[in-house]
């Protein structure tokens, strides 16, 4: 799994690499599914687990699957607020989710943050539900 990870990873680095020297814009959802393998957050959660002998049937199991994923994102997408101006002054930003969903929704900078800030609030309470599910099931 650990080695899975880290090949996405390097993989998904690759194409966003690709993405900047072409200056291509994604769709929100085709960025989200790239942003996920380039957030780290998943090799991370795997070298945890092999430090702490987490049981492969963990990962198997579908409620950690979706913690698991809603953690990636909420990791990515904390990046992408706190690192957009900095993206920004160095012409960078073409790979960060505000700058798609300005694109995509036709918001301004604050306009885009504000919706961002709500799809983090959405995937938290996402993660809370999951996380309540997995300790009362």
């Amino acid at each position: 799994r650990l080695l899975n990870a880290l090949r996405q990873f390097v993989e998904g680095v690759y194409v966003e690499t690709g993405d900047r020297k072409m200056k291509k814009i994604r769709s929100i959802k085709d960025f989200l599914v790239l942003r996920r393998r380039t957030a780290t957050s998943e090799s991370v959660i795997f070298m945890g687990a092999l430090h702490e002998e987490v049981p492969h049937e963990i990962f198997q199991d579908r409620q950690p699957q979706k913690m698991f994923e809603l953690t990636i994102d909420l990791v990515g997408i904390h990046n992408d607020l706190y690192s957009y101006n900095f993206e920004r002054a160095r012409g960078l930003h073409g790979h960060n989710l505000v700058t798609m969903v300005m694109k995509e929704k036709g918001l301004n900078i604050q306009g885009a943050f504000d919706h961002v800030a709500e799809v983090l609030n959405h995937i938290a309470d996402e993660f809370t539900r999951h996380w309540n599910l997995l300790l009362f099931a």
